[in-house]
């Protein structure tokens, strides 16, 4: 799933009127919290992650693409939800997104080891 495709489908399931870069940057937080803080921690992580200053290209592939692309649209609609003070709507979504994010994690987790960490003379 790309950025673009992300703001498109939750636009299509909740109408809003909110600035489209609006809806980018809670997309990009999630990426760079994944991409700058979590996937480091792990062998198989692709470097550029590390340092990547990510570009709000709405063509560019989102990290938990495929199986997880759900999380990025439940976190759009929440804030969406938010933003309309739908409270109920704003925990469902919120909670679907988290739940998400964690089976991410869980997964990656499982799939690669961990980096290990450089011993320290004293």
């Amino acid at each position: 799933m790309t950025l673009g495709e992300c703001i498109r489908r939750a636009d299509a399931l909740r109408p809003n009127a909110l600035a489209e870069e609006e809806k980018a940057a809670w997309v990009l937080d999630l990426e760079r919290e994944l991409g700058e803080v979590f996937l480091p921690r792990y062998c198989g992580c692709p470097r550029a992650y590390e340092a990547k200053h990510w570009p709000e290209d709405r063509a560019a592939a989102l990290l938990g693409s495929g199986a997880y692309e759900e999380m990025y649209v439940h976190l759009v609609l929440a804030r969406c939800a938010l933003v309309d003070q739908e409270w109920d709507a704003y925990n469902a979504h919120t909670a679907l997104a988290r739940q998400l994010e964690s089976e991410f994690k869980k997964d990656w987790e499982r799939t690669h080891p961990r980096r290990s960490r450089p011993q320290v003379r004293l």
